[in-house]
Parts: C-alpha cells; sequence; structure tokens
C-alpha cells in the first residue's frame, strides 16, 4: 500500500510540474514586463494585419481618408516602392526599433509568357490581353494573324529581322518584314501608371504540322523595372503632394 501511495504522489507530482510549466508567467527583462509563453510585452497593442489592396487607387484613399489610423505618435510614414507591382506602408520605427504595416498593395496584371512559343490563336489572344495597343503590337498582331501555315520554307531569318509569306487579300501573298525589335507596352506595373515601353524580339517558327508559332523576347536589359518604379512614385507624388512636402510620408523606391 505505501508503494501504491508513494507511486500516486510520484505522478501527482509530475502532473502538476506539467500545470505549472504550460501556465503563463509574466517576467521582467531590463525594466519591462513579459509573458514568458511568447516573450511577448506585457500590456503591449497588438499589430493590426496589414491591409491587402491591389489597386493604387484604394491605397491613396486609405491614405487619405483613414489618417488617424496611422497620424498620431508616428513621426513618419513609408511608402516602400519594392517592385513595380508591389508597394509597402509601413509606420516609422518604435521605442523597440520596429515597423508596422499598415497596408500591403500589389496589382493584378494579365500574365504573358515571355520566350515561350505559342500557337497562332494563342498568341493573338495573350497579345491583346497583356499588351496596351501600339503602333508595333498592330503590326505583330496583323502580321501574325495572316502569316500562311503552308509557308515554312519560306521562313527567313538573320537573327535581328524575320521575313515569311502573309496573306494580303482573298487570293494575294506577299512576303512582309516583321517588326523586330519591337517597341511594346505590356501591362507590368498598376494601371493608373503609364506602362513602361521597351524593346522585344518577334520570333516564329513551325510548330506541329507547318502551323506557326510566335514568341516575344525582352530585349532591355531590365530597365522596364526602373521606369515602372518612378512611374509610380510619380503618381503617387501628384496624388498627395501635400503628405510628401509636410515629411509626414516618405516614399522609397
Amino acid at each position: 500500500m505505501e508503494e501504491m501511495k508513494g507511486l500516486k504522489d510520484a505522478l501527482q507530482f509530475i502532473a502538476n510540474l506539467g500545470v505549472q510549466a504550460n501556465r503563463p508567467q509574466v517576467v521582467e527583462v531590463h525594466g519591462k514586463t513579459y509573458c514568458r509563453e511568447h516573450m511577448i510585452e506585457y500590456g503591449a497593442l497588438p499589430k493590426a494585419e496589414p491591409l491587402k489592396l491591389h489597386t493604387l487607387t484604394s491605397l491613396i484613399e486609405y491614405i487619405k481618408k483613414c489618417r488617424t489610423e496611422f497620424n498620431n505618435d508616428h513621426d513618419q510614414m513609408i511608402l516602400h516602392v519594392t517592385a513595380p507591382d508591389k508597394i509597402y506602408f509601413f509606420s516609422s520605427l518604435n521605442y523597440e526599433r520596429d515597423r508596422e504595416t499598415l497596408a500591403i498593395c500589389e496589382a493584378i496584371l494579365p500574365a504573358f509568357r515571355y520566350d515561350y512559343f505559342m500557337e497562332q490563336e494563342r498568341f493573338l489572344i495573350a497579345l491583346q490581353a497583356a499588351f496596351e495597343t501600339t503602333a508595333d503590337k498592330t503590326l505583330i498582331a496583323q502580321f501574325a494573324s495572316n502569316v500562311i501555315q503552308e509557308s515554312a520554307a519560306e521562313y527567313s531569318d538573320d537573327g535581328i529581322t524575320q521575313t515569311a509569306v502573309i496573306k494580303t487579300g482573298v487570293a494575294k501573298k506577299e512576303v512582309a518584314l516583321v517588326p523586330s525589335p519591337a517597341k511594346l507596352k505590356p501591362y507590368r506595373t498598376f494601371l493608373e501608371c503609364d506602362q513602361p515601353e521597351s524593346a522585344f524580339l518577334f520570333r516564329m517558327r513551325d510548330v506541329k504540322e507547318g502551323k506557326p508559332a510566335f514568341s516575344l523576347i525582352e530585349a532591355d536589359g531590365g530597365k522596364w523595372k526602373a521606369d515602372a518604379m518612378q512611374s509610380v512614385v510619380d503618381y503617387i507624388r501628384q496624388a498627395i503632394p501635400d503628405l510628401i512636402e509636410s515629411g509626414e510620408i516618405v516614399i522609397l523606391a
């Protein structure tokens, strides 16, 4: 009996240790009070979940009409343009050298696969959906839609330009020059901004059964990214000049 009682006491002691270990405890470190369970500062206000926005218009509306949410103890707010299609809205550093993310604005843009050959119909649909209308886009669309499928042997490519036989009427054919490199404006940044124009190589080749396929290859070395981010900065500066001039909001790109 004594052995059973001793075993029972031991098990109860172990169970109590588990309860005590799982119980949140408050500790003080360097004059600050924390909850030891997750080392969260005791009494600190939780950070808000950042807003998920998708247009510059919505971001500007939030900044203009909801200033009471962030215009309190912070000296400056930061708009950080991290990519042509993404912006973070941060608070300034608090006393613990930490920032709060108030909003994340990410553009929703049509996708286009560069350096990938697409068959005629798919290419024409993607071209219409993902690019602004420009003179070179119109030429490429007309060319791609009129290339004769049976003219595989009549393609010509010197590494810079290409020629092919195209239809020019009900029964008329002629050799046409492909516009390449072409100046195009794909949708790659927020739609409220001017889309950056850049150079693309236009290529075509046969796929199966003599059908032509087309591809666009980026040829500006990524310069469009810097142009697009500057366009976003310019748009924001024009939308909230008073907040920027007063130093309440700083734009970084």
